[in-house]
């Protein structure tokens, strides 16, 4: 399952695409495709397995003004959206699956990524 993340550039709603579809719009506009970041950055999901578990967590600062918006975790056959607001701590502690991405969406740098191992 291929996921592209859409963000209106007038209201700032974000759209999670399973489709290949390239016409989205929101307020009558075309909305924006972010593009996935590989590199490593404090806006990157850090993770560690244990028992079964994975453990994610950004090292990020969460103000109003600059703040992790949410954590998207996806597997072969299932896709989680973690929701944070800016009193919230950029975590969450979910099931192991092979093949999973995590991916950190920051309200002023955009998307983030990193495979677990």
């Amino acid at each position: 399952m291929n996921i592209k993340i859409y963000k209106c550039n007038k209201c700032g709603n974000l759209l999670l695409n399973i489709k290949d579809s390239n016409s989205v719009t929101c307020c009558q506009e075309k909305m924006e495709e972010l593009e996935v970041h590989e590199e490593k950055t404090s806006h990157t999901p850090l993770y560690y397995k244990q028992d079964k578990k994975v453990f994610v967590s950004i090292d990020h600062e969460m103000t109003v003004e600059h703040h992790i918006e949410a954590i998207i975790i996806k597997s072969e056959k299932e896709l989680l959206i973690h929701y944070l607001e800016e009193d919230d701590d950029p975590e969450i502690i979910l099931g192991y699956e092979q093949n999973m991405s995590i991916y950190s969406l920051c309200n002023k740098h955009g998307l983030y990524k990193t495979m677990v191992e």
